[in-house]
């Protein structure tokens, strides 16, 4: 069998997993404007909502307007955005089987950038068309910075967390349209979540209005000058254990930015960031001229979202919470 999808069996249905147990015939690929119009197989529909980021196109919700359509490729940021490199993926199973710092070896290679099928044809260009320039002159004016005054080489190894100031003078910028293509990058990462815990964000994305997000969210920026790592992680439950306050968040790290979505309770969050929330109140044609940035230099070393830790930082950590309980001043047992 070929291993293109999708798949159309002999009864009409469309497969687009080729490993799904229900293709017990011989199936043969079809280009999607032929068999976009036909019943889509429940399992393999099911399979490619619970992938974060679905590597193949599929009938599914748009992780931005919800609605079912035919999803098509979105770069995770635009590519114009130091987003065109093969890339190497690993899954977070394998950066907890090696340990945090350690080399993971060859991954599986991904062409032309990290990109997934999350968004409907409409959801996809309006968004690219109108925000995704914006988001590459922040990338690379945050890479000309760099260029001009690198980010201490040693910070990886020093157990404090460094900060870098950025001023961008003159330059024409608007705010509006960056947090809206973040916020659309963050809504395929959030599996959709995004959205649906604040609808009005829809109107914010596609109409370009003014916004605030609800109370208990946030979006949280560092910056990451790391062009050979990044990271992308779902929804994750943060829970302090002495508290039981517990937070909803996720994250998106790739050159040269960092991103922390914090779902729900945002009081409770631990995140290093500097909040972005802000920009939402500018809509997308309102221009500022400079910008002022102060903001955490991000590491990422582990599979915890908002973790920016410095490689010392962290080692320093696992010996804390690894070392022997003292037991001075205990009573010895009866």
């Amino acid at each position: 069998m070929s291993s293109l999808a999708p798949y159309l069996d002999a009864f009409g249905l469309v497969h687009t997993d080729p490993a799904c147990p229900l293709v017990t015939i011989p199936a043969r690929p079809k280009r999607w404007k032929d068999v976009a119009d036909r019943r889509v197989c429940m399992q393999c529909r099911q399979r490619d909502q619970r992938v974060l980021l679905p590597t193949r196109p599929a009938q599914g919700p748009c992780r931005i307007c919800s609605e079912t359509h035919l999803l098509t490729e979105e770069h995770i940021p635009p590519q114009a955005a130091f987003n065109w490199d093969t890339a190497q993926r690993h899954s977070g199973e394998e950066v907890l089987t090696v340990g945090p710092g350690s080399d993971l070896g060859p991954g599986v290679q991904h062409q032309g950038g990290i990109s997934a099928y999350t968004l409907c044809a409409s959801c996809n260009s309006l968004t690219g068309t109108r925000y995704g320039t914006e988001y590459a002159t922040w990338a690379q004016a945050i890479h000309r910075a760099f260029e001009q005054v690198p980010p201490d080489p040693e910070g990886d190894n020093d157990t404090q967390t460094h900060y870098y100031e950025v001023n961008i003078g003159k330059a024409e910028l608007y705010p509006g349209r960056f947090i809206r293509q973040t916020l659309s990058t963050l809504a395929s990462v959030s599996g959709g979540e995004l959205t649906r815990r604040a609808p009005l964000l829809k109107d914010a994305l596609l109409a370009g209005t003014q916004a605030e997000l609800p109370e208990e969210m946030g979006v949280f920026l560092a910056l990451f000058p790391d062009r050979n790592h990044g990271r992308i992680l779902p929804p994750m439950a943060e829970i302090d254990v002495a508290s039981h306050e517990v937070a909803l968040l996720c994250d998106f790290i790739h050159y040269p930015f960092a991103f922390v979505l914090v779902l729900a309770g945002r009081e409770h969050a631990r995140v290093t960031g500097a909040d972005v929330s802000w920009m939402l109140r500018y809509p997308e044609h309102e221009m500022v001229t400079g910008f002022y940035l102060h903001t955490p230099i991000a590491r990422c070393h582990t599979v915890f979202p908002g973790d920016y830790r410095s490689l010392a930082q962290l080692r320093a950590d696992i010996a804390a919470s690894s070392s022997p309980r003292t037991t001075e001043g205990v009573p010895d047992p009866p």
